[in-house]
């Protein structure tokens, strides 16, 4: 299969999934970490404006299928890499050794990650399914 069709393909099940409402809110927070990016800078790079990252991250803002493909561009991640995945539910970074290898103040600081996105965040984004079922007749 040629590899416009294999992207294509790539695009329209990162979409079904989206769609969906299995982004996880901490996947968004550890690529924008991950790529160092931080700030009202990143919002515009998104098409969004402030605070709506930080709301992508806190679970109470669902972004548009047009924001998760910049978003993806910017951190250099592929779209589906912000899914929710088996397992999600029960990271726990205290449980593992990475906890041993961070400072005082970062374990003060260490939340639980935000695993998914609120009911309520998913039904008033345009295009999902929960959208169309309570928005649309």
């Amino acid at each position: 299969m040629p590899a416009r069709f294999r992207f294509r393909a790539a695009h329209d099940r990162a979409y079904e999934q989206w769609a969906t409402g299995v982004l996880a809110p901490y996947r968004i927070t550890r690529a924008l970490d991950a790529a160092e990016l931080y700030g009202p800078e990143v919002d515009v790079a998104c098409g969004a404006q402030e605070p709506a990252v930080d709301e992508w991250e806190a679970g109470t803002r669902y972004p548009s299928f047009e924001q998760l493909l910049a978003l993806a561009a910017l951190t250099h991640q592929s779209p589906d890499s912000f899914i929710a995945r088996d397992g999600d539910e029960d990271l726990d970074l205290r449980d593992t050794t990475m906890w041993c290898h961070i400072s005082k103040a970062e374990r003060a600081r260490w939340r639980p990650p935000i695993t998914e996105f609120t009911a309520a965040a998913v039904e008033e984004c345009p295009g999902t399914h929960d959208y169309r079922a309570t928005h649309l007749f």
